[in-house]
């Protein structure tokens, strides 16, 4: 039974009208060495392309004939989700209620544009489960660091708990180097104007031509991106990934669209509970999901469970009955609390002999200490709800990870963002520590633009022996730690000083004047 002929059979049994997916291929040699990519003035880039695990990826780029099939399926009544914009190469008849969509004569075959990677990830959803909400990814609503709501990927794929045969989802930056530029014998390929079009080792195409695809990951201070050429990109950066495009997720542009990923035929899934692998409890088990795309068939591996110092603790080998889907194997949990490892590697040679290693640990013991103890944790937790995965943070689990401490940055006037972070740290029954910004006073110009625009606060803070280029910053800390009192004890004032541009002895200044002003708004406050 071949690959395509199977998945529209699960298609049929899943109920879904969608008529024909991405073609895939298959990429193999799990273990292959990376190759560091120089961009963006990074000095020391990691190696890129190296993948440990089998995968598959789409041929080609989604195409406007494929978008416009799942447009049918899931924009004819109504598109509350911007699936279609009418930019594309693709055109809406009918009316609402009863939209119908064709791609534009000539155009079937060509890569859809204008698709936001959010909208991206829907498809790889609807082509997991028939529904654009369920699968590898959960899409919400979410506020930025601006405030503004947008559409967002609530946190990262998730390519365990799905129980299709077969997960779809958005290739990585390392994925999609391998696939389009590892030769399969330790190098990678590099592209010219000339050989851009050619079918890579693995069999896909369009990877430096066509459009700039959506990847998986995310790029530095958590911002989406793009890779890989569009037709209009000729140099040699763009040709080899070496240069790589921000870009909103809920934005679709003219030169971008995306191809596909999806799982291989034998999958492990790297989560044994929902709570990423921390057991607290001993009555809860481990499940290791194993995901087969095809009949009913045996797979032999070992799994082998290490501790912290990679010392064997057990070790057996396996050879279960898989059904069609995801099979759940109970994994026996060590005794003893502790960091382990559990190594799982499969006999079949698309796996290459690579070991699967899933972190787990044991917490049995409670390490609960509340507010009053020593140990503690930098979060950055705003920027973590607002721009990195948008999820929001589980102080529950600090707290059961033995963390009393919470260290976090707060600005001066988010009193719905940042600020209400500290409550929540409070009422989790944590204790904050905040770290007051240094917007404003890290720079002389902008601590000349303060003293310029608010002259009245120089005379206020005079009286209590604070220069008038540090008035606004001790209204500002007064503010803030005014209206935490009872909330936040401990305050730190800017962090990273090595990066202000300022001197020493002015350094020196600030600090004494958040001092001043925080004693001044909270006798306690330390």
């Amino acid at each position: 039974m071949t690959d395509r002929i199977f998945f529209a059979l699960c298609l049929l049994a899943a109920g879904c009208t969608l008529a024909a997916a991405p073609e895939l291929v298959t990429v193999g040699d799990a273990g292959n060495p990376g190759k560091k990519v120089f961009f963006h003035e990074v000095p020391n880039p990691y190696p890129r392309g190296g993948v440990s695990y089998p995968y598959r990826i789409g041929k080609n780029e989604v195409s406007n004939a494929e978008y416009a099939e799942f447009l049918n399926a899931c924009a004819a009544k109504s598109d509350p989700h911007r699936l279609f914009d009418e930019r594309m190469k693709i055109v809406r008849s009918g009316k609402e209620g009863a939209w119908s969509y064709a791609p534009r004569p000539g155009s079937e075959n060509s890569g859809v544009n204008f698709v936001s990677r959010v909208n991206a990830a829907r498809y790889c959803n609807y082509l997991t489960t028939g529904d654009p909400a369920k699968g590898a990814y959960v899409i919400a609503e979410r506020p930025r660091e601006n405030g503004k709501v947008h559409e967002a990927i609530v946190g990262y794929r998730d390519l365990t708990f799905p129980d299709a045969a077969r997960v779809w989802y958005l290739p990585d930056m390392h994925e999609f180097f391998k696939a389009g530029w590892y030769d399969g014998n330790g190098n990678y390929r590099e592209l010219t104007p000339e050989t851009r079009d050619e079918t890579s080792h693995y069999g896909i195409s369009g990877h430096a031509s066509g459009l700039r695809e959506h990847m998986e990951n995310k790029f530095y201070a958590g911002a989406p991106f793009v890779l890989g050429a569009n037709d209009k990109s000729s140099d040699a950066a763009s040709l080899n990934t070496a240069r790589l495009w921000q870009q909103p997720e809920y934005e679709g542009r003219a030169e971008s669209g995306f191809r596909v990923a999806a799982t291989a035929p034998l999958q492990f899934g790297d989560r044994l509970n929902r709570r990423n692998n921390f057991f607290f409890d001993r009555s809860e088990p481990a499940k290791l999901r194993i995901r087969n795309d095809g009949p009913m068939r045996n797979a032999a591996f070992r799994l082998e469970l290490r501790d912290f110092a990679n010392r064997p603790v057990r070790s057996e080998r396996l050879n279960p009955e898989l059904k069609t889907g995801v099979t759940e194997l109970t994994v026996k949990l060590p005794e003893k609390d502790g960091y382990y490892e559990l190594l799982v590697t499969p006999e079949e040679p698309l796996f290459n002999r690579q070991s699967q290693r899933i972190p787990l640990a044991m917490m049995y013991d409670p390490a609960d200490n509340g507010a009053d103890g020593n140990f503690g944790f930098t979060c950055h937790v705003t920027r973590r709800e607002r721009r990195f995965s948008f999820e929001e943070f589980d102080f529950d689990l600090l707290r059961r990870l033995g963390v009393s401490n919470v260290r976090v940055d707060v600005s001066y006037n988010d009193i719905g963002g940042s600020q209400s972070v500290l409550r929540r740290i409070r009422e989790a029954g944590l204790n904050p520590l905040a770290i007051i910004t240094s917007s404003g006073i890290n720079s002389y110009d902008k601590i000349a633009a303060n003293r310029a625009e608010f002259p009245e606060l120089a005379a206020k803070w005079e009286k209590h022996g604070i220069p008038a280029d540090y008035a606004w910053y001790a209204e500002q800390v007064y503010n803030l730690v005014s209206a935490h009192r009872g909330i936040v004890r401990d305050w730190e004032f800017g962090n990273e000083p090595t990066y202000w541009n300022c001197l020493p002895e002015d350094y020196a200044q600030a600090l004494k004047a958040g001092y001043k002003a925080a004693k001044l708004a909270d006798r306690s406050a330390t």
